[in-house]
């Protein structure tokens, strides 16, 4: 870290302190986390009804394609969507009219780069006793390549020798082929555009090239038919090369450029300057191309499906039209994903700063304040990372109910069978652990067993009953008597 007043090759530095009031962060973290949290739910929602849509184009668009022949245009075949590979052919000669470079390509960029000093902000913030936080910035200077323009006046605290020029010798270009053909069929600059990638090419082989594409961009057996090609033409095409790169030269030398490596370079390359320039070029050649778009009799279009999706696809090289819908299909689930997760992402630390902002209060009470607003921060944080996953997942879930019903209630339907055979399994295992135990035979004669019946035999005879016999009265004693009264 540098500071003012002490001398270095860099630049200076200054550092710089505020300090900021615990109530308004808080205010201002819960505004931004209720925005936040209205965000993440709106965007889920909304990219799975992208989704959904993008994904019915595409398997409508795969049932009706159809695959025409390149070398002829079927008038037959306008407003239909078809499926063209082949030769990219027609490619334009892009020039760069300052240095006199040029390449038969889809795309022809000059990236120019200068040496200029650049500032860097530096922050760090402790918290106060008293709840409130202080920022504590400085400022360090360094020198490095930029393909923009840096402006020094808005510098903090440079010294005066830190200052970047304003003109510039060379800008940045680029330049596109506006048309091409696969046999018969024209391909538009919007489709050029997105066919193929961009690779560095360097100075020496730009300057070997005549109008063709780039050594190094072309394979070894297209750099061997060129060869043979040069050879038969002659001595004349040798000649126009030797003045294409006299020309080019002479443009170098204008502007103090020199071939260092791959790239054209101002000044000492092992010592640059402020001020120095760096000029290198990226090529965009293909030599193949397949589509998938509308027909029509001046070109491609985009196709509209009945689902109501616009689109059109191009893609380098010699591919059937299931690879490049496959290839749309996993670029569409690699996308919805990457916005399932910035959406969770999102709601996640909007709910931790809606939940957090009462933390700063807490944070401001004296001794304790700092050790309580630390423990309910971790248990807030844990909090909303689990509520947040599982509202995503609630989101998703219901936007997939809505935009698809059907195939949301089959997968429903489908999840449910293994929990059902699981808990049946589960009943059935119980049941054979703890059978029940045999009921006991009851006493009560209220209610008494039902009697089996029997069948009587011929062998047996029916068993006699028993007279018992009746019980006699008990005796009475003799009345008494007393003379002629008798009593009882």
């Amino acid at each position: 870290m540098h500071r003012q007043g002490f001398p270095h090759r860099h630049g200076g530095s200054r550092v710089e302190y505020s300090y900021q009031n615990p109530c308004c962060n808080a205010l201002g973290g819960f505004c931004f986390g209720m925005f936040l949290l209205f965000l993440s739910i709106v965007g889920l929602w909304y990219n799975e009804g992208v989704a959904v849509q993008t994904a019915q184009s595409l398997d409508e668009g795969l049932q009706l394609v159809a695959h025409v022949d390149s070398e002829t245009l079927d008038p037959a075949n306008h407003g239909k969507l078809v499926h063209v590979s082949g030769k990219l052919e027609g490619l334009p000669v892009l020039e760069d009219q300052e240095l006199g470079l040029s390449a038969s390509a889809s795309s022809f960029e000059r990236i120019v780069e200068m040496y200029q000093w650049r500032e860097q902000k530096h922050t760090r913030n402790d918290k106060m006793p008293d709840g409130s936080t202080r920022t504590e910035t400085w400022y360090t200077y360094s020198q490095e390549w930029s393909s923009s323009q840096v402006n020094s006046n808005h510098f903090h605290d440079a010294e005066p020798y830190m200052t970047n020029p304003h003109a510039w010798p060379l800008r940045s270009s680029s330049q596109h082929a506006h048309s091409a053909n696969i046999g018969a069929h024209k391909v538009s600059s919007s489709q050029l555009s997105r066919i193929g990638t961009a690779r560095s090419v360097g100075v020496q082989a730009l300057l070997e090239g005549t109008g063709k594409a780039p050594i190094g961009i072309e394979s070894s057996k297209k750099k061997k038919d060129d060869m043979s090609r040069t050879k038969r033409r002659g001595a004349d095409k040798s000649v126009d090369n030797t003045a294409a790169r006299n020309k080019a030269m002479a443009s170098f030398n204008s502007y103090n450029l020199q071939i260092r490596g791959g790239s054209l370079q101002s000044g000492n390359p092992g010592h640059p300057q402020v001020g120095d320039i760096r000029v290198s070029y990226r090529v965009k050649n293909p030599q193949q191309a397949s589509i998938v778009a509308l027909q029509t009799p001046h070109g491609f279009e985009e196709f509209e499906a009945p689902s109501g999706d616009v689109f059109d696809l191009v893609e380098e090289g010699i591919h059937g039209p299931r690879h490049m819908f496959a290839k749309a299909q996993t670029e569409l689930q690699i996308r919805t994903w990457a916005f399932r997760m910035f959406g969770w992402l999102a709601m996640f630390f909007g709910l931790y700063m809606l939940t957090s902002a009462p933390l700063a209060f807490v944070e401001a009470i004296p001794l304790l304040g700092g050790f309580t607003a630390g423990v309910l921060g971790s248990i807030t944080c844990l909090a909303s990372l689990l509520i947040s996953l599982g509202l995503s997942l609630v989101i998703i879930a219901a936007g997939w109910l809505w935009y698809r019903p059907l195939i949301t209630l089959a997968i429903m339907l489908a999840a449910m069978i293994p929990s059902f055979l699981g808990y049946r399994n589960v009943l059935s295992c119980r049941a054979q652990q703890h059978p029940q135990p045999p009921q006991q035979q009851s006493s009560n004669y209220s209610n008494p067993p039902p009697r089996q019946p029997t069948t009587p035999t011929a062998s047996a005879p029916k068993p006699r009953k028993k007279r018992l016999p009746e019980p006699s009265a008990p005796d009475e004693p003799p009345p008494y008597s007393y003379g002629n009264v008798k009593h009882d």
